[in-house]
């Protein structure tokens, strides 16, 4: 079969897509694999420095991440300066329109771009400015809390995820280019693992006696969450990528290229359908800490150890996302992960009813599971990436992205349910979400297990 250069879809009557579609069987032999390019054998050579690289990068990312974290230290910084429920709800929906707009817009120049890891180090190191700037306002600011802090800080907060959303993309696009299916769920493992180690410790050292300071010592953490992404970008310029192939020029047509993935790729409507409903269960994140403090109380201390059990949770997780992708598929992985997070409202909603004291003691375990939520989602991503060939790859993530993000349209709505409802109709719901969404991926297809087909798309609009 053979592909448009630079993966796009050529403005001709008609052009072939990728799509997935299943065997009946597998076939009784497999013939021989075809002899590696010059290109393919160079990448190659260099897959375990870069399966390296790219996990030290991951492993910088998390400790970063560590210092703000979503289920904990910006809640918590959010309702230092504002309070209710519905503004915590602007933090989902604009999470996650930040990571969908800027790779729906720049996924076009990153598939015909030669050199791919030059997007993931510059999006690193743009991690750092949104949070620069957060820490100098709140310098500046002292005990002030003027009434454009808010607005101020969700635009900052939008710029960040818009970042992350392109960082993502090329992570995903670098490690399709560079590191083989079946050496992914590695990676993931040892950035998972090694990671959480790497952020515990940090978090240890500095992070604790940060919270315990009368503002929780939010100067600190966001200065030191910029200079770490900051960081995190260096380690990127150690990956080695040879160029890659010169690439026809494109139409910027974000809309369509989306839409010809759904419509005519029958593997991805699935799993888009099954990423929504997992979307739903995201929703309740800056929520968990908000129901602890206001029915079981909760201290600086607490605070901690949340973190620190989120991401022993996300490195556990990564490890077992990992060996499970690796040898029984990424499908297999995201269903036994989505079971698990189906469990973590209705855990939150008895742990709440227990007396404060006792609840408290085991509502650890809560954010333990959180750590679920970045490794479904990057397993997510590692299914994807097995759908297309390596050109289509930021196409169909930057696709994906739109997908997982449609839920969050409902952020802010769930945020007012809460504050008129109460937690525990809201939390059931989620709960039920993601429980089909664990029964969903029954229903998917796995990459391994089929062929790549070619489909005729309708012809391209003038």
């Amino acid at each position: 079969m053979q592909h448009a250069p630079g993966g796009s879809f050529p403005s001709v009557p008609s052009a072939p897509a990728i799509t997935s579609k299943p065997q009946s069987k597998p076939p009784a032999s497999l013939p021989a694999d075809p002899p590696l390019t010059t290109l393919e054998s160079e990448i190659r050579e260099h897959e375990s420095r870069n399966l390296l690289a790219l996990a030290a990068h991951q492993v910088i990312l998390r400790v970063g991440w560590i210092f703000k974290v979503e289920s904990v230290i910006i809640p918590t910084f959010v309702d230092a300066i504002a309070g209710p429920a519905w503004v915590r709800g602007w933090l989902p929906f604009l999470n996650r329109t930040g990571q969908t707009a800027a790779p729906f817009i720049y996924s076009h120049m990153l598939s015909s771009a030669r050199l791919k890891s030059r997007s993931l180090i510059v999006s690193s190191m743009l991690l750092s400015a949104p949070f620069f700037l957060l820490a100098g306002t709140w310098a500046a600011l002292g005990e002030s809390r003027p009434f454009w802090l808010v607005p101020f800080f969700l635009v900052l907060y939008l710029v960040f995820f818009a970042a992350v959303g392109v960082n993502q993309m090329s992570f995903g696009a670098v490690q399709g280019k560079l590191i083989r299916p079946q050496r992914r769920g590695r990676l993931m493992s040892i950035s998972g693992l090694v990671g959480s180690v790497a952020a515990i410790t940090a978090a240890a050292i500095w992070l604790r006696p940060w919270l315990e300071l009368p503002d929780h010592g939010f100067l600190y953490i966001f200065t030191t969450a910029a200079s770490v992404f900051l960081a995190a970008g260096l380690m990127a310029c150690f990956v080695y990528e040879p160029f890659g192939a010169v690439q026809e020029p494109r139409l910027w047509r974000p809309f369509r290229d989306a839409w010809d993935v759904v419509a005519h790729d029958a593997s991805f409507r699935k799993m888009a359908i099954v990423a929504m409903m997992f979307s739903m269960a995201h929703l309740a994140f800056p929520h968990y800490q908000a129901l602890a403090k206001g029915e079981l109380g909760r201290s600086s201390y607490d605070l901690f150890v949340w973190i620190v059990a989120q991401n022993i949770g996300a490195g556990l997780f990564s490890a077992l996302s990992g060996m499970l992708a690796d040898r029984l598929g990424n499908r297999f992985a995201l269903r036994v992960l989505g079971f698990m997070a189906a469990g973590i409202p209705l855990l939150a909603l008895g742990l709440s009813q227990l007396p404060p004291e006792e609840g408290r003691e085991y509502y650890w375990l809560v954010f333990l599971l959180l750590g679920l939520a970045p490794v479904i989602f990057r397993t997510q991503s590692n299914y994807v990436l097995e759908l297309a060939p390596q050109e289509e790859h930021p196409r169909y993530l930057s696709t994906l992205n739109v997908c997982q993000s449609a839920p969050f349209l409902l952020s802010v709505p769930l945020g007012m349910a809460i504050d008129g409802f109460g937690y525990r109709v809201v939390f059931s719901l989620i709960a039920l979400s993601g429980l089909t969404a664990g029964l969903l991926t029954f229903w998917m297809d796995e990459p391994r297990h089929h062929s790549v087909v070619v489909e005729e798309l309708p012809p391209d609009a003038p």
